[in-house]
């Protein structure tokens, strides 16, 4: 392996903790968040990742944060941690067409 993958992943539904559960502004910061981004649907979410070549060290994708990635997105960046061949995502129609691949280039 040539590649070195680092990924900050939440699961859950919710990210609301005990301490601002008391507080209704934060409360209501965190419920708007859960909303934004694929936690509320899907129980996880991608907060950042950094994918390296680990003989140069040199950066092949990083993402921090926001703006907050998009399901697909989310699916693509996921599955790179095991597999590296956009062929690969479009057999396992995880990419349907060229038209996802195109929303993930310009939402990179």
């Amino acid at each position: 392996m040539n590649k070195t993958y680092l990924a900050d992943l939440k699961i859950g539904t919710s990210t609301v903790t005990e301490s601002c559960s008391r507080d209704p502004a934060k409360l209501k910061k965190r419920h708007q968040k859960d909303s934004e981004t694929t936690s509320a649907e899907f129980g996880y979410k991608l907060t950042g990742f950094e994918y390296k070549n680990l003989a140069t060290g040199a950066v092949h994708s990083k993402h921090l944060k926001t703006p907050y990635l998009s399901h697909l997105q989310t699916k693509i960046n996921l599955y790179s941690l095991f597999a590296y061949d956009i062929n690969l995502f479009q057999n396992k129609q995880i990419i349907k067409d060229n038209n996802d691949i195109s929303e993930i280039a310009e939402n990179s």
